[in-house]
């Protein structure tokens, strides 16, 4: 599978919102977690400071993490995020 990321301006945007709602996570705010990652997927879709190429995937990985939050099951969801955050910043470290 080919992977085409956003300049790094777009990666730090993602990687800020994502860190808030893995924070979120660790502190056991699930409702906060949920709303967020409602908002970081939209920003996805639509905000251009969002823009990646590889954003359907990206936006999948949050649905799927907020699906698991909506059915309690929070650490799946914890270790999707965590697991999608740690292939980002591999992203930011070779550019």
């Amino acid at each position: 599978m080919t992977t085409n990321f956003p300049p790094t301006a777009a990666l730090v945007n993602l990687l800020d919102d994502l860190s808030y709602v893995i924070e979120c996570l660790a502190e056991d705010l699930t409702g906060e977690a949920k709303h967020k990652l409602s908002i970081l997927t939209g920003k996805l879709a639509k905000d251009p400071t969002y823009s990646i190429s590889d954003s359907e995937r990206i936006i999948g990985i949050l649905r799927k993490a907020r699906e698991d939050l909506v059915v309690l099951k929070k650490g799946e969801s914890a270790l999707k995020l965590t697991s999608l955050s740690r292939q980002l910043w591999s992203v930011v470290r070779r550019q």
